[in-house]
């Protein structure tokens, strides 16, 4: 008879198609070569984890990383791994303050059952998400909003030009857990019992319990 049985598993990692990573190669080659050779050699430092059976496929307001990690999956890559689950992470609107000062929030992860399709995933939870203009337009959370918002953004303040649209969309926005909370409930058919939420720790590390953070 056999008893426990313990996994390490690691629900956080980040893909190339995140607005922000550290995947970098050395080589001078063209956008879609490039983007080709980093995304097998991803895969391949991926495939050499032996000892990890599930892990979290980890993308900023989206599940683009994901679906191409599903890709390799379909051609026989990724077998070491026995579960992939798609984790979207968000920069939300808590504030939680520290000395009376507000600070940044801890980020919000939603990692949903692989047995959502991808397609469900973005039609009826991310495109059902809103993000606002700084006209105080709103529009769904979707790439081509993020890279509208970046783009009207860009026009006002000259830092952000150096950054691509999307960029820095992702960088300027938040989403209201509320809102997030809402959307679940309302497709609560196709996402009931099938996802974990999870608040990034780190935001707390200098949180004081005794001011208003107490209460945020």
């Amino acid at each position: 008879m056999i008893g426990s049985v313990w996994n390490r598993w690691d629900l956080h990692i980040h893909t190339p198609a995140s607005f922000q990573h550290d995947f970098k190669l050395g080589e001078s080659l063209s956008e879609e070569e490039y983007s080709q050779r980093l995304w097998d050699e991803y895969i391949d430092t991926l495939e050499s984890e032996l000892d990890v059976p599930a892990v979290g496929i980890t993308d900023y307001f989206s599940i683009e990383g994901y679906k191409k990690v599903l890709e390799y999956r379909q051609n026989d890559r990724l077998k070491n791994f026995e579960l992939i689950l798609p984790n979207i992470e968000f920069r939300t609107d808590i504030v939680i303050t520290k000395e009376g000062e507000k600070t940044e929030s801890p980020n919000f992860h939603l990692i949903f059952s692989d047995d959502i399709p991808p397609e469900q995933i973005e039609k009826n939870f991310l495109e059902r998400l809103s993000i606002t203009l700084p006209n105080n337009e709103k529009r769904p959370l979707c790439r081509a909003s993020l890279e509208e918002l970046g783009q009207m953004l860009k026009q006002h303040e000259a830092s952000f030009r150096k950054h691509s649209d999307y960029f820095v969309g992702c960088m300027n926005t938040k989403v209201n857990v509320g809102e997030i909370e809402k959307v679940l409930s309302e497709a609560e058919s196709i996402f009931g019992g099938k996802y974990l939420k999870v608040l990034d720790p780190e935001g707390f590390n200098g949180k004081d319990w005794k001011s208003q953070a107490h209460n945020p």
